[in-house]
């Protein structure tokens, strides 16, 4: 029988002013999917990923941070395409 995963292989971690939300999932769409949506987005943004013993940091601005949370699946599936290049 196949062994469960319990740790999951991507997690997120978005620092917005003196919030910071967090999720985790076994793919990166999981893990971006799962990320809470905040309520308003007035100032730029730390998005720090890490996949196993890799970590990245990326500073985003307002813009850009709000492409993260568009509501669109596939605007979604192509931001973690994007946030999963170098971690792999």
């Amino acid at each position: 029988m196949a062994e469960k995963k319990t740790k999951k292989e991507f997690s997120l971690k978005l620092s917005l002013g003196d919030s910071i939300l967090e999720s985790s999932g076994d793919s990166m769409f999981e893990a971006l999917s799962t990320l809470p949506v905040p309520a308003k987005i007035v100032s730029k943004g730390i998005l720090e990923i890490r996949h196993n013993e890799r970590t990245r940091t990326i500073l985003y601005t307002i813009p850009r941070l709000k492409r993260v949370f568009y509501p669109n699946k596939l605007a979604r599936i192509m931001q973690s395409k994007i946030l999963s290049i170098g971690l792999e």
